[in-house]
């Protein structure tokens, strides 16, 4: 098992530097019009990093005899973001960006604590119009607004 896990994480750090790598490669653009490899660069240099710094922990947790996963709530709220963010992909091709975003972002504001829906429907919102105007109209990103209508 000790194996594995370090297998697990040592791999997904192999990954994400493959990834980075590959995403030097597209065009990056200028500050003013960004191109369409600066959102896989920033995505590569975080998953680098994180990878790293996961693979370095999971080393040392392994040798303490530790688990380097989560339990408890913790697995609970990483689980929930994942199915989130796994909701999010499916619905895009039929509810469209704005709509399945929102309630992805809502659902993972929930999944962390926020419990007045007077707070999540307007933060799920602003985080779904923000993240439509940021990859959408300033990256230009093909992104379906209702596909259902058509749009």
């Amino acid at each position: 098992m000790k194996t594995a896990r370090l297998t697990v994480n040592w791999t997904f750090f192999v990954f994400s530097v493959f990834f980075l790598v590959n995403a030097t490669a597209l065009p990056r653009g200028t500050l003013l019009t960004p191109g369409a490899g600066v959102f896989p660069l920033l995505i590569g240099t975080a998953l680098t990093i994180l990878s790293l710094v996961m693979a370095i922990r999971a080393s040392v947790s392994v040798e303490r005899g530790e688990s380097p996963f989560p339990r408890g709530r913790v697995a609970c709220h990483v689980a929930g973001v994942f199915g989130s963010l796994v909701f999010y992909t499916i619905a895009l091709s039929f509810l469209g960006h704005p709509v399945s975003s929102g309630i992805c972002f809502g659902a993972i504001l929930r999944i962390m604590g926020l419990r007045r829906w007077n707070r999540i429907l307007p933060g799920a919102c602003v985080a779904a119009l923000v993240s439509w105007y940021l990859f959408g109209v300033l990256l230009e990103l093909p992104l379906p607004l209702l596909p259902l209508l058509g749009l």
